[in-house]
This record gives structure tokens, C-alpha cells and sequence, in this order.
């Protein structure tokens, strides 16, 4: 089995795996304060009070990236659709194992000598791992 044929596997076995995780959390709301404090952070983005709680004050208790995603995700679809997040998370955990898997492939057929094949091959081999069960662990 060549290495695209392989990696056409793995990412179709992660997007499964996804998918049947995706349709299992679809009424799923944010359970821990993580979540409800990221999901108050967003829609404040969103409703333009910028980088703040419901009160206005702003905050440095978050690192901003996350809310601000989720604030964009939400401009697409829909004020409060955590599944319309978890979808995006999703395709780029997927997204950044594939890119590592064959960032890892490319390297062991550019390998100079065996160190550097077993070093490539470790990361080959995280990209591969992280297809599946990384991507599952990040949607919650």
C-alpha cells in the first residue's frame, strides 16, 4: 500500500470517527466553566462589546484566539450552535494530523541516513495517530 493510498485510509477512518461523534453530541451543551466562559466570551465578540464579560469589562482570563473563532463561526451559523464549532474543531484537528502525517511522509523519502528515517517515521506516525483519537478528545 502506497502512501497516498494510506493516508486516503486514515483520513477517512478520522473523518468516521468524527462524524459518529459529531451526531452523538448534537444536543451537547458547555457542561464545565472552560466552555461557559469561552461561549460568554464569543457572543460578546460577536454582539461587538469586544474581548469582555456580559458586563463589559474586558478580560485577559481567556486566551482570545478560541473565543474569536467561535464569535466567527457563529457570525456563519447562527448565534449559539456549538455544533457548528465542534464541526469546525473537527475538519482542523483532521486537517493538522493529515498535514503532520504527510509532512512526516515527505520527510522519510527526503531522509539522508537511518537517524533521520526513524526521526521522520516517529512523526509520520503522530500525524497517523493523532487522525483519530487526538481529533475525538478536542471536541469536548
Amino acid at each position: 500500500m502506497n502512501i497516498r493510498r494510506a493516508a486516503i485510509w486514515i483520513f477517512l477512518v478520522g473523518l468516521t470517527v468524527r462524524a459518529i461523534v459529531l451526531w452523538q453530541t448534537a444536543d451537547l451543551g458547555p457542561k464545565i466553566a472552560d466552555e461557559s466562559q469561552y461561549v460568554q466570551l464569543a457572543g460578546s465578540i460577536l454582539e461587538g462589546h469586544g474581548f469582555a464579560w456580559d458586563s463589559g469589562e474586558p478580560t485577559s482570563l481567556r486566551p482570545p484566539l478560541f473565543p474569536a473563532l467561535v464569535a466567527g463561526v457563529w457570525a456563519l451559523a447562527g448565534e449559539g450552535s456549538l455544533q457548528a464549532v465542534r464541526i469546525v474543531q473537527a475538519v482542523l484537528s483532521l486537517l493538522t494530523a493529515l498535514l503532520v502525517f504527510i509532512a512526516g511522509s515527505a520527510l522519510c523519502g527526503a531522509a539522508q541516513n537511518i537517524g533521520q528515517l526513524v526521526t521522520f517515521r516517529v512523526l509520520q506516525g503522530v500525524g497517523g495517530g493523532m487522525l483519530t483519537p487526538v481529533g475525538v478528545a478536542m471536541l469536548f
